[in-house]
């Protein structure tokens, strides 16, 4: 059987576990009517369970990003010398 762990990662995965005996706590086994979702979405997907914690659905998730520093606005060394000159100002009272 392959198991899931109920609550998500940080990015939106699920752990799992294949072919074990035993479920541990906090994970539930992934049906046989659920497992083409879970082959096509891999382990970004959203767990539906029942409140024995039995998976009664798997639908397609999608994997949080985090946001990639290369794509963030760094400053300047003139934007940057600036934002100190007036917090230097600020604390003169210029």
């Amino acid at each position: 059987m392959t198991i899931i762990k109920i609550a998500p990662e940080w990015n939106g995965s699920h752990n799992s576990i294949e072919n074990t005996e035993n479920v541990l706590p906090g994970w539930a086994e992934i049906p046989e009517s659920c497992m083409d979702v879970w082959k096509a979405s891999g382990p970004f997907v959203n767990v539906t369970v029942d409140n024995d914690r039995k998976v009664t659905a798997l639908t397609a998730g999608t994997e949080i990003k985090v946001e990639d520093e290369a794509e963030t606005a760094k400053p300047t060394t003139v934007e940057r010398l600036a934002a100190v000159e007036a917090a230097v100002a600020a604390l003169m009272e210029v």
